[in-house]
């Protein structure tokens, strides 16, 4: 009866999400010496015990216990399932897309598995095989809308924007309050030129969700854009105060300040983004230009060169490069990188816009966890 009743506990703390305390009391109960009298409910007991773990990102730890349930009830789609998002928050992508095709033949019509089969297949290039699961967890559960907004993201890498749009509108009609999916359709507006439209987007997604650091920093873009400087100004240093580490953002903040003639603010935020990123050829290049603001141009011609270091394939750097070196009376040396930089703008260059995998709630770097069975 004790063990039953620290069952009962342990179960008591896993729904109230109690997660310190659940993991502790399923441990002790799993290794028991009564144990034997719960035999037939021990591959349960681990399932709990592992999305316990999950739900606090102990992936590696949840995937050992996953894998002890399934030895012990290797029919299970939801535990298979279960352990491939934990697979997959630890980058083990081949791993994760077995455990979802063994899901998927247990249980064809599992919308979740097919979901995640899609997030792994999207790691390893295959676009289309990716796609077409995303398509099967629609068909077989409509209201997947993490599934609607991975084909928009698809679509728009792809630079087919409209058809993008029209897949993150029904996720939103499904559920209106996605304000990631707002910034998405602001981003591909934005990548067709339409910024007055992309702001509206940008707009409606803070309102949903102001602490979207993202959603202030694009739309801080589009407003500088559109002439609104102050405005932007505004809207990147919220981005920046909800994340003080973001780079771009610093180096967004820097490029406005120049715009507005603030020099010795647009230069402090370009060495903020030095400092978080020494190896970024962006952050150079922002202090670059507005060290050439302030007329110091033996200083800018110190970041130009770290620029072309770091990428000497950027035509924009060399053709900087040499206005500063004209401004020191450096003819020759101008002359040089002048050439250079015609040549690199006569190169072909792909166009490219990035638009991830959605997904939503997530950490940087990992997917979503699925909500506990």
């Amino acid at each position: 009866m004790a063990l039953l009743a620290r069952c009962t506990r342990a179960l008591s703390f896993y729904r109230n999400k109690m997660a310190d305390e659940a993991i502790q009391e399923f441990t002790d109960v799993l290794n028991s010496r009564d144990l034997p009298v719960l035999a037939p409910a021990r591959s349960q007991l681990l399932v709990y015990l592992a999305n316990t773990l999950q739900s606090v990102r102990r992936s590696d730890e949840a995937i050992s216990v996953y894998r002890s349930a399934i030895s012990l009830e290797p029919n299970l789609a939801e535990v298979h399932k279960n352990l491939a998002w934990s697979l997959l928050n630890t980058a083990r992508y081949d791993e994760a897309i077995a455990e979802c095709r063994i899901a998927i033949s247990l249980q064809p019509d599992f919308s979740q598995a097919h979901k995640g089969l899609g997030l792994a297949l999207i790691t390893k290039g295959q676009v289309d095989e990716a796609v077409a699961e995303w398509r099967k967890a629609i068909a077989f559960d409509p209201k997947d809308t993490d599934s609607y907004c991975s084909i928009g993201a698809v679509l728009a890498s792809k630079g087919h924007y409209d058809e993008a749009i029209a897949e993150w509108r029904k996720a939103i009609a499904l559920d209106p309050k996605l304000a990631d999916a707002h910034r998405s359709i602001g981003a591909a507006l934005a990548a067709k030129g339409q910024w007055v439209a992309a702001i509206v987007e940008y707009r409606g997604s803070i309102a949903l969700d102001p602490n979207l650091a993202m959603a202030h920093e694009s739309l801080a873009v589009a407003l500088a854009r559109v002439g609104q400087y102050d405005e932007s100004v505004v809207e990147l240093r919220k981005a920046i105060a909800l994340e003080p580490g973001e780079v771009e953002a610093h180096i967004s903040l820097g490029g406005v300040l120049l715009v507005e003639q603030r020099s010795d603010e647009a230069v402090a935020e370009c060495e903020k983004a030095i400092t978080l990123s020494p190896k970024m050829a962006e952050a150079h290049s922002c202090l670059a230009t507005a060290l050439e603001g302030q007329a110091r141009y033996a200083d800018a011609i110190v970041e130009w060169r770290k620029v072309i270091a770091l990428d000497p394939k950027l035509p924009a750097a060399h053709k900087h490069l040499g206005f500063a070196l004209l401004a020191i009376g450096d003819k020759s040396s101008a002359q040089r990188e002048f050439s250079e930089a015609q040549r690199l703008d006569a190169s072909p260059k792909p166009r490219h816009v990035s638009f991830p995998p959605y997904e939503s709630d997530s950490i940087p770097g990992q997917v979503r966890e699925e909500s506990s069975p």
